[in-house]
């Protein structure tokens, strides 16, 4: 089952040409991170000043990201350096625009939750305590609907200042653990938000392509398993699938099978362990992998676009029973005061 590594191949002299410094500068201009464009580009002036290929990465210091490190000795193993890094990108281009459909879909919503909670708000600190003032003074019994309301108003009103600290807070945690993938609490963060329907989904599947992607191109490369799921972490943002691959590692050097260990861990959903039970077919294993990162890719963009569609008459119809609640509270007792009077 042990996908061991052949002996390397001849590794050509990067520096001996102009074309490799040229398409080191085109990788830098495509690359998402700046600190990843800048090591391309230290890279590129090191190879033009005839340093070999092995110095010329060294060069790049800490600015290089650990999987890139592992890519490049792929590519130098294989003797294509710029074909290995040009699938390389071309795998990430994929996953990061499946990724960008999932954060719109995630986006829209979150937005239009936030103005409905500013718009909420705004009701209970400037409307509802003239209405509770009007209504005290004329004695007017409220349904339970109103007294409902009017104790959630007097809540924000005595205790809006530590409201907003709280949601502040919620939100840049929040914040924090997607974009630092490595916090503690990032992972089970991850899972909790992909047992969401419909987006959690289209993120799953962002993951998975990613995670296939990285995976399969060092799989190709005769990378123990092992090694390659270490390398494939570094190269992962999702959180989940990261701290998966590191302990997925870690079963399958104690002689584990890998869809057995991946079937037992949290991290991975069914159609990732589906696919680890092909690490038996040692030679077409990457290519399963990369064909399948293609799919999650497409499944990703489409989940995501359903999302979109799904969610907005979704959220116009919540947003239209609030308005109708806060009217009704508000108007049932003016009605009954009005007839009252009348």
């Amino acid at each position: 089952m042990s996908l061991v590594a052949d002996a390397p191949a001849a590794a050509p002299s990067p520096g001996d040409g102009p074309a490799l410094p040229f398409s080191m500068q085109m990788f830098a201009e495509e690359a998402s991170s700046p600190w990843t464009a800048s090591a391309f580009r230290t890279i590129a002036t090191r190879l033009d000043q005839g340093a070999s290929w092995t110095e010329a990465v060294q060069s790049a210091g800490r600015q290089l990201p650990q999987f890139l490190r592992g890519v490049f000795a792929v590519a130098e193993r294989s003797g294509s350096i710029e074909q290995v890094i040009g699938e390389y990108f071309a795998g990430t281009r994929r996953t990061r625009r499946a990724k960008r459909q999932v954060l719109v879909a995630l986006l829209y919503p979150a937005f239009l939750l936030l103005a409905c909670l500013v718009l909420l708000t705004g009701v209970f600190l400037f409307v509802v305590p003239p209405f509770r003032e009007m209504f005290n003074d004329f004695g007017v019994e409220l349904p339970w609907m109103t007294k409902l309301m009017i104790s959630m108003s007097m809540i924000v009103t005595k205790g809006w200042p530590w409201l907003v600290v709280g949601l502040v807070f919620m939100f840049a945690t929040l914040v924090a653990m997607l974009l630092f993938t490595k916090l503690p609490l990032a992972a089970p963060l991850v899972r909790v938000m992909q047992a969401i329907p419909i987006v959690g989904t289209a993120s799953q599947l962002a993951g998975a392509s990613e995670f296939c992607t990285l995976l399969g191109m060092l799989v190709k490369a005769r990378i123990p398993l092992p090694d390659a799921l270490r390398l494939t972490a570094g190269g992962l943002q999702d959180a989940n699938l990261r701290q998966g691959c590191h302990r997925l590692a870690d079963h399958v050097e104690r002689g584990e099978s890998p869809a057995y260990a991946a079937s037992i861990l949290p991290h991975f959903r069914p159609r990732l362990v589906q696919l680890l039970r092909h690490t038996e077919h040692e030679r077409s294993f990457g290519e399963i992998l990369r064909s399948h990162g293609e799919l999650f890719g497409i499944q990703a963009e489409a989940q995501s676009g359903i999302a979109i569609v799904w969610m907005q008459p979704f959220l116009l119809v919540f947003v239209g029973i609030l308005g109708g609640f806060v009217v009704i509270c508000l108007f049932m007792p003016l009605i009954k005061l009005l007839n009252e009077l009348s």
